[in-house]
């Protein structure tokens, strides 16, 4: 069930970058490192564009992608973030900072 739910969430993340707002076809290989805002909402947020912008401006081939991620959700959501090699970072919204404290120590 875990398993077949973290496949669900990859394949909507790889649907919705492949799709930009200016129809851009964004350069994505096996070598795009990722970096995940994560919260819950996570719709209002809109530092996603601006921090890839940053990074791909900074000739980066790395990209920031929003996670909408149930405070329930956020112990398997680590986990099976912890097994990709290609991850730099997870920015963490409030309500999980605290609880992904937690969860990393």
């Amino acid at each position: 069930m875990v398993q077949e739910r973290f496949r669900t969430v990859l394949l909507q993340i790889r649907k919705r970058l492949l799709s930009t707002k200016r129809g851009a076809k964004r350069d994505l290989d096996g070598a795009t490192r990722l970096n995940f805002i994560i919260g819950d909402p996570i719709a209002h947020v809109k530092s996603p564009s601006g921090v890839t912008d940053m990074l791909r401006a900074r000739g980066r081939n790395s990209i920031c992608i929003p996670g909408h991620v149930a405070m329930e959700d956020l112990e398997t959501f680590w986990r099976g973030m912890l097994t990709l090699k290609n991850l730099d970072r997870i920015i963490i919204t409030l309500p999980h900072r605290l609880a992904a404290f937690s969860i990393a120590m």
